[in-house]
């Protein structure tokens, strides 16, 4: 019954969610009193733990950090068993501009000489060669 009557409503506080209860009960025609706020925190670790691949515990950590995914419903299938498929790149932005260290005998550019960096233009689409539930040994940095 409070499930059903309350599937569908917006409860921001513990004070909003005793005033929704009182009112599925007065809906109800049944007089209530709210002695104690119940706060439930569900189990998600239980829940959503197994559902990790294994290859994703170094993911945010440095140059494995990814900034843009992409949750893509799909029929779920072997590669697939929760019915999305996950993509990432590593930036928002579908062109961005890389800082890399090279040695200043093989930089083109007169600042890359004299300091040994040298900017590169890069264009990042999401490509579903690095799907997570892809083999993506290959990525750098993985």
């Amino acid at each position: 019954m409070i499930w059903k009557a309350l599937r569908k409503t917006e409860v921001l506080t513990l004070d909003g969610y005793v005033k929704s209860l009182q009112g599925v009960f007065k809906a109800e025609g049944l007089s209530t009193i709210v002695v104690d706020t119940p706060m439930l925190v569900p189990a998600y670790d239980e829940w959503l733990l197994p559902a990790i691949d294994k290859k994703l515990a170094r993911l945010h950590h440095e140059i494995q950090t990814q900034h843009c995914w992409r949750f893509e419903a799909v029929e779920k299938d072997k590669n697939f068993p929760s019915g999305c498929k996950t993509t990432f790149k590593a930036y928002s932005s579908d062109i961005v501009v890389e800082i890399r260290k090279v040695s200043t005998q093989s930089a083109q550019t007169p600042i890359g000489k004299h300091t040994g960096l040298e900017a590169y233009k890069v264009l990042l689409l999401f490509d579903l060669k690095y799907s997570l539930f892809n083999d993506f040994i290959n990525f750098k940095g993985i």
